[in-house]
């Protein structure tokens, strides 16, 4: 009531605002200059420390810029895209991310949108987003790394066998892999299969994607093909003579090169004046430099587009707010936590999710979409996560949708969703339960170090890594296992509607890629974000026209005491210092850099032998921000009334994005 009365007090502002707001839009602009960022994170940061670390390591957050993309396509004043794509736009995004901006690269492009792509180099990555470009381009003397999915693994049970460490590995599910890189010394024939079938789907979906390419004609994609099949590093002159890319051009003549044609600048020479000469004429514009002149007075920057954006959409007589949904990310490891956790970037803390999830069942969001970007992790915790999505998912519709990995407890929290959606080039499946106990017998023994047991029962050996278990508590741990595992099985089966048979031909902890499952039942449907949510407007009868509000979960605030912790020693340059050092023994720094960036509970879960569902080492690739761990600010708990009081109050101050 307060809202409309305040509304109806400022119409008459309003409508002047209106009115200016179409005046400024008189001037039309129909080309926008848009630079990819070279720095993504799934999560918004807010409060007043924010402010102190920069944008640039922050970096821009994924889901608008998608959201920007889509808004490109609904443009009515647009005419051409110029797309211009950093060198360090690979180490930003994972295959999934690339192929939902692709997706919508391509709706830009027939909705009669020219698109006009020019990178600085890159990798397959960048290829691919310049694959959707009609007009291709690249900058003069620059390298592509080129190399098609592939994979090379190291297996450290040599080197822990002669420190005297052993990693003694229990799992449900031949194919379940995650520990063979400690246990063994090569790996099994079942997951060599598993990796070599992912690695050549993989590649199948991308050469799929280079083969849609515009304007490239059977016989130059085959030329392409070669190309990338027999060179790992590609240079400007392979990629011109493939007839992939169009023309070398350099980043600074990329906006006359487009307005003119012209791929050299006029050769100037400069005269200098002594006392007695005349003053040289000045000099007069050619029709290229009035070209030029005349395509940059309509271009704009995604700035003044966004802007504009808003002015067009504004409109006096909307009282109410839009309806909107909620996108939540669950990206990293799946822990249990502790009681008064916050969500954090770079691992899914169940106990601190449980709070966001009771927020969402009695917040205004019309549905929920769970990003879910997790190689799995605690059985406890994903199991907590399921029965928490569950409960939301009586409440509203929740919606699954994959990004890079959605594996192991990443696939098994999904199932608790009404629909399951996914990437076409998302890693998921991984239906098997993992357990490592160390035993260092041996390590103990050339330390001269003794241990003595008190009141040690009959399976109590399974706590201790001073001898291998006796043959009851080996029975107990493969019995545990085998039941966590039936559990697993059982939670797909009635999250997906599927038969246990069903089920038990899809699980022994393979690894899929999401495109494969079409038809399976273990997900609805492959495809990408922007539509899905269009679907979900279509569906729920909301007209084409009719705004959608899109809300961001969580909203992560910069911690102080994180700030504080990450200018200790043991910095990122220190951690990249040593594993360079340990890469003197292949491989070595990589283990140094897992284990480092493992959560303490996956840690502890390994020494202590916890069943863990967990996919083997698959890389998202999502870099988020380097400085300050960003943290879910969470107060006490308040009653039920005063805390719906608080969520009403705040909403009228979140943060939306207009979808």
């Amino acid at each position: 009531m307060l809202r409309l009365f305040f509304a109806l007090l400022f119409l008459p502002l309003r409508l002047i605002v209106f009115a200016f707001y179409r005046l400024t839009l008189l001037k039309r602009r129909s080309i926008l200059h848009l630079h990819v960022p070279d720095r993504f994170t799934l999560f918004e940061s807010s409060g007043w420390m924010s402010r102190f670390v920069g944008q640039e390591k922050q970096g821009i957050t994924y889901f608008p810029f998608l959201f920007l993309l889509r808004r490109i396509r609904k443009s009515k004043d647009l005419q051409q895209l110029i797309l211009e794509i950093p060198p360090g736009f690979e180490s930003a995004l994972n295959w999934s991310q690339i192929f939902d901006i692709a997706a919508e690269l391509d709706r830009i492009r027939q909705a009669g949108i020219r698109i006009v792509a020019h990178a600085s180099g890159g990798g397959l990555q960048t290829l691919l987003l310049l694959s959707r470009a009609d007009l291709r381009l690249i900058a003069p003397g620059v390298m592509f790394l080129t190399a098609l999915p592939h994979r090379e693994s190291f297996y450290y049970a040599g080197l822990l066998d002669q420190i005297g460490l052993q990693i003694e590995v229990y799992h449900a599910g031949k194919f379940k892999s995650a520990g063979e890189s400690l246990s063994r010394t090569g790996s099994s024939s079942a997951a060599r299969e598993n990796m070599t079938t992912l690695l050549e789907r993989m590649r199948a979906l991308i050469l799929e994607r280079f083969e849609q390419t515009p304007a490239l004609d059977p016989a130059s994609y085959s030329r392409f093909k070669r190309l990338l099949l027999s060179q790992s590093i590609c240079n400007a002159e392979d990629l011109l003579n493939a007839s992939f890319v169009n023309a070398v051009i350099e980043s600074r003549r990329l906006l006359a090169y487009i307005a003119t044609g012209r791929t050299e600048q006029p050769r100037l020479e400069h005269r200098f004046i002594g006392p007695g000469d005349e003053k040289p004429a000045p000099l007069v514009e050619d029709d290229h430099t009035a070209d030029l002149t005349l395509f940059e007075k309509r271009t704009m920057d995604a700035g003044l587009f966004l802007k504009r954006e808003r002015r067009r959409l504004y409109r006096p007589f909307r009282l109410k707010r839009p309806p909107s949904i909620a996108i939540a990310t669950l990206h990293g490891t799946i822990v249990q936590g502790r009681t008064g956790d916050s969500a954090r970037a770079g691992s899914v803390v169940a106990q601190a999710w449980k709070e966001l999830f009771r927020e969402l069942e009695e917040g205004p969001d019309r549905a929920v979409i769970l990003y879910v970007d997790s190689p799995g992790g605690l059985s406890d915790a994903s199991e907590q996560l399921y029965q928490q999505i569950r409960d939301l998912s009586r409440v509203k519709p929740v919606f699954a949708y994959f990004g890079g990995v959605a594996a192991s407890g990443g696939y098994y929290l999904a199932c608790a969703a009404n629909r399951i959606h996914a990437s076409p080039v998302s890693l998921t499946g991984s239906i098997g339960v993992i357990r490592f106990r160390p035993q260092a017998s041996a390590l103990l023994k050339k330390l001269q170090i003794r241990s003595e047991r008190l009141l040690f029962d009959d399976t109590t050996d399974l706590l201790s890594p001073t001898s291998k278990p006796g043959r009851k508590s080996r029975k107990l741990l493969e019995a545990s296992t085998a039941s966590a595992y039936m559990d697993f099985m059982k939670r797909v089966a009635e999250g997906r509607g599927l038969s246990a048979e069903k089920v038990l031909a899809a699980a022994g902890g393979r690894v899929y890629v999401a495109d494969e499952l079409k038809g399976s039942g273990l997900i609805d449907s492959t495809t990408d974000l922007i539509s899905l949510i269009e679907s979900f407007r279509k569906e729920s009868g909301m007209k084409e026209e009719q705004p959608l509000d899109v809300r961001l979960l969580p909203e992560l605030q910069i911690d102080l005491r994180a700030m504080i912790r990450s200018g200790l020693p043991l910095t990122e340059s220190h951690i990249a210092g040593l594993s360079g050092l340990l890469n003197l023994v292949p491989g070595a720094g990589t283990l140094l850099k897992q284990l480092i960036a493992s959560p303490g509970e996956i840690v502890h879960a390994m020494v202590s032998g916890l069943p863990m569902m967990l996919a083997p080492s698959v890389s998202t690739s999502m870099h988020e921000t380097d400085a300050p761990q960003l943290t879910q600010q969470s107060g006490p708990r308040r009653s039920h009334p005063a805390r719906r009081a608080l969520q009403l109050f705040a909403h009228l101050f979140e943060r939306r994005y207009p979808f």
